[in-house]
């Protein structure tokens, strides 16, 4: 069945060797290293009129490592994460489709630089 604690355990087993320290710069202040799973959105997951972009990043940070002050945070394009020494903006920030149940097991992130 659904078990959070089995998803958690598959997210740090195949993220977390994946995973590469980004910096997320709140425009409100406050500045956090994060290992995020980065990778690019390819052609077939775009849809037409929609808000993502060839070229956009995808990220995807595991809960248990999110700082408390960014897991209740909505991030936007006013705040900023720094990926290989370029800064990028938050185009969409969701907590809700890498869930089981009400236990969030990771964030996932678009951004554009």
């Amino acid at each position: 069945m659904f078990n959070p604690a089995r998803y958690r355990r598959l997210y740090r087993r195949f993220l977390g060797p994946l995973s590469q320290t980004v910096t997320i710069t709140l425009a409100a202040g406050g500045s956090y290293n994060v290992p995020a799973h980065v990778s690019r959105y390819q052609e077939r997951d775009l849809v037409e009129g929609g808000p993502i972009q060839l070229g956009d990043l995808r990220l995807i940070i595991r809960a248990d490592q999110l700082p408390d002050a960014l897991a209740t945070a909505q991030l936007s394009y006013a705040d900023a994460v720094t990926i290989d020494g370029r800064e990028y903006g938050f185009i969409h920030w969701d907590s809700y489709s890498r869930t089981v149940g009400p236990e969030i097991i990771a964030y996932e992130a678009t951004v554009r630089g």
